[in-house]
C-alpha cells in the first residue's frame, strides 16, 4: 500500500471535514436531533473528537507548513 503525500490544502480540507462532523455530533447531542438513531448521543459525539484529534495528528498540516503557506501569502 502506497502513502499518499497529500498537499497543504488537501490537509486543511480533510481537517475540515472532521471538525464540521465533529460540530455535527454536538449540536446533535445539545439538541436532540437523534441524527444517529439508537446511537447514543455523548458515545458517538467522544468518538468523532478522538476521530478528529487522531486526524489533525496524522493528517493535518505541521505548524511550519502553516507558517510556510502564511509567509509566502504575505510574500516574505
Amino acid at each position: 500500500m502506497a502513502v499518499v503525500n497529500l498537499t497543504f490544502n488537501q490537509k486543511r480540507v480533510c481537517l475540515g471535514i472532521a471538525l464540521g462532523v465533529s460540530a455535527i455530533c454536538l449540536a446533535n447531542l445539545e439538541l436532540g436531533w437523534s441524527l444517529f438513531g439508537p446511537l447514543d448521543p455523548k458515545k458517538v459525539f467522544i468518538g468523532s473528537v478522538v476521530i478528529l484529534v487522531l486526524v489533525q495528528h496524522f493528517v493535518g498540516p505541521t505548524f511550519r507548513e502553516v507558517r510556510a503557506y502564511r509567509d509566502a501569502k504575505r510574500g516574505a
